[in-house]
């Protein structure tokens, strides 16, 4: 297992030929590793989620080395567990790391430093559970920085889970073609764009559609912004702030 860099500049635009790919920090104590995240004050150094191993990593690319950061309860796979998958996607904000515990549909965090590792004392705090078979990776929105998108994978939804923690079905719906297998959500990046969340599926390959269907990965766009404006006119107090 190990840190890979795929360099696009040598290509020169083209996204077939030129460029590079090269591992850049091996990590022979690893297990599965599914997800990262950069640290705020240093966008070199990774917190790596290792799913099979229930601990986070973290990585400096630029050193090419990495230490344990983090091995805390509710990152390990349980033993009722179809398979040995614990700790999920990874996310950092507000001087907090985020993650999801799958098979428990659960999303954790807990305080860290600005170089990455937990605050002495802090523990894990249960963010939101959600009744769902199967919650794959996550991602903040871009509007508020707040609110939090997560993929449903083996429900075939995009759910979205404002800081009240009420819970919102925002796309698809379990017996639909409309998102099959959400594994990752994304907001777009561009002016103008930032209210467009995309959403990778596997295709429904873990729960097919009406026990049956699957079909190939899409990347499917989806505009958050019904969802905000109906959440602003709840929550008149944060409008402003939001707009």
């Amino acid at each position: 297992m190990g840190i890979w860099e795929l360099d696009l500049r040598p290509g020169n635009g083209s996204y077939t030929e030129g460029f590079t790919v090269q591992e850049i920090v091996h990590m022979p104590e690893a297990g599965l590793c599914g997800s990262f995240a950069q640290l705020p004050k240093e966008p070199t150094t990774l917190l790596v989620g290792d799913t099979h191993k229930g601990v986070v990593w973290r990585v400096d690319t630029l050193k090419r080395t990495y230490e344990l950061a983090a091995n805390e309860d509710h990152m390990h796979w349980l033993p009722w567990f179809i398979t040995e998958f614990g700790i999920g996607g990874v996310k950092i904000n507000n001087g907090y790391l985020y993650w999801t515990l799958s098979y428990t549909a659960t999303i954790w965090r807990i305080a860290i430093s600005d170089d990455g590792f937990p605050l002495p004392n802090a523990k894990p705090e249960e963010v939101k559970w959600v009744r769902s078979v199967f919650m794959d990776n996550f991602e903040f929105a871009s509007r508020d920085h707040s609110t939090i998108f997560a993929a449903l994978n083996a429900d075939n939804r995009l759910i979205a889970i404002p800081p009240d923690g009420t819970p919102t079905y925002v796309a698809g719906t379990p017996d639909e073609m409309i998102l099959t297998g959400p594994v990752s959500p994304a907001f777009g990046k561009v002016r103008g764009d930032t209210n467009t969340v995309y959403v990778a599926t596997g295709g429904a390959l873990l729960n097919p559609v009406n026990g049956s269907i699957i079909e190939g990965g899409r990347i499917v766009a989806i505009d958050t912004t019904p969802f905000f404006e109906n959440y602003l006119s709840e929550q008149p107090d944060l409008r402003e702030e939001l707009r």
